[in-house]
């Protein structure tokens, strides 16, 4: 089976009109691809990239984490657990979705920070970050 002069010359229209529609289309990877890979300034130091609004602003979590905790401690240190908590809730930080009180977080947070020796907690309640830390 051979086929006709046109119907080559059209099969080869068609390949050439493929191959430029494929060009286009790596190239629209490409560039999405390039959008979606996070930048060295995007990520959180582990590699995993930080939370971004739609509008591309990063999003700036209000929820209590352990850092968060002793950041707060590291500016107001040998003070009590609700001196934190009142700092902390005046800033907009918030407990996620559990029924613990902002006060219970942040206790419990800085009662595990003693605990593990990171902080020192005084008899008469103040914490404080150790000596020497930074």
């Amino acid at each position: 089976m051979s086929l006709s002069a046109t119907v080559v010359a059209e099969l080869n229209r068609e390949i050439l009109t493929l191959t430029r529609q494929r060009a286009e289309i790596d190239e629209r990877i490409a560039a999405l691809r390039k959008v979606l890979r996070p930048t060295e300034a995007q990520t959180q130091g582990d590699g995993r990239p930080e939370p971004v609004r739609r509008d591309a602003r990063k999003r700036v979590s209000k929820t209590i984490t352990k850092s968060v905790v002793y950041d707060a401690l590291k500016e107001r240190p040998g003070v009590k657990a609700a001196a934190i908590t009142q700092l902390l809730r005046e800033r907009g930080f918030k407990t996620a979705g559990g029924p613990k009180r902002l006060s219970h977080r942040v206790y419990n947070e800085l009662w595990r920070m003693a605990t593990d020796g990171e902080i020192v907690k005084t008899p008469d309640g103040r914490f404080a970050p150790k000596e020497g830390a930074a």
